[in-house]
């Protein structure tokens, strides 16, 4: 065989070589970005659903405080209640006193 075309012929060897190696080296870096990209949306996914959790947990304690003052008022009114009833007795039973 001809020494320049033996010459040529490695030469393509070579940058047959170096481009199976390149490709190799893309196919393992997209591999690698592919599962980073991955966990990423795995990490996304899942703190969406936890905002979402907080989102309704925000909106229930919004919802006991409303029910938690009311229940108060409640307990203020009804103790304002018992408060006038006990005059009211203290009232008559002092009236029927002898």
């Amino acid at each position: 065989m001809n020494p320049l075309v033996r010459k040529q012929l490695q030469q393509i060897n070579l940058a047959i070589h170096d481009i199976r190696d390149a490709a190799a080296e893309a196919r393992h870096q997209t591999d690698e970005q592919t599962q980073h990209r991955d966990k990423l949306l795995q990490d996304t996914w899942r703190q969406s659903k936890e905002l979402a959790t907080l989102r309704r947990n925000a909106d229930l304690a919004d919802h006991l405080q409303e029910q938690h003052q009311q229940d108060l008022k409640r307990l203020h009114d009804a103790r304002h209640a018992l408060e006038n009833l006990l005059h009211a007795i203290k009232a008559l039973k002092a009236e029927f006193r002898p």
